[in-house]
């Protein structure tokens, strides 16, 4: 009887740390035919506020880790970083300024990573900004995603208490984008 108590017991733990995945999710974001992983039991918002498609994890301790797809002007053509130090600088003047303009409080950049997914086939400029946004502590990182001739722009946004809990699932949301 102990044995099936301490299965039931960590089977529930387990599915309490673990989200269930949807598995491979299609979305047609900008006339684009995208796909990732998307846990379960995350919300979908389409068409909102400028932003072309959302995905809202689950409330947890009043916040939510935020997904979302930004338009970029580059059509047809890869985001190319010849020189990482100028982009590094114009990413972050670029986030001082809307900070600034929101009254928000700049803590620290993180460093540009570039990595590749999917055989190497889709290479992921990524840059990180932690502040201070209406006294919460987020995480807000830029993701560059050069796929198939075409960058795509995608933004997550996690409270930093919360980015330990979060930020596996937003990497492996990240790592499994596909576009067609």
């Amino acid at each position: 009887m102990n044995k099936i108590k301490t299965l039931i017991t960590l089977t529930v733990l387990a599915m309490s740390v673990t989200p269930g995945w949807a598995g491979l999710t299609k979305f047609t974001v900008l006339n684009k035919k995208v796909s990732f992983d998307v846990p379960s039991d995350w919300q979908t918002v389409n068409k909102d506020v400028g932003i072309p498609l959302k995905l809202l994890g689950p409330i947890y301790e009043d916040q939510r880790p935020v997904l979302l797809f930004v338009p970029v002007d580059l059509k047809n053509e890869k985001l190319v970083l010849d020189d990482k130090t100028k982009a590094e600088e114009s990413y972050k003047l670029s986030r001082l300024a809307w900070l600034q303009q929101f009254n928000g409080k700049s803590i620290t950049f993180l460093p540009l990573k570039t990595f590749t997914t999917d055989g190497k086939k889709i290479e992921i400029h990524q840059f990180g900004h932690l502040y201070i946004f209406n006294n919460v502590n987020l995480e807000e990182k830029s993701y560059y995603i050069n796929c198939k001739k075409e960058t795509f722009h995608i933004k997550t946004l996690i409270q930093v208490e919360h980015i330990e809990k979060w930020a596996p699932t937003m990497n492996k949301m990240i790592e499994s984008f596909r576009c067609e």
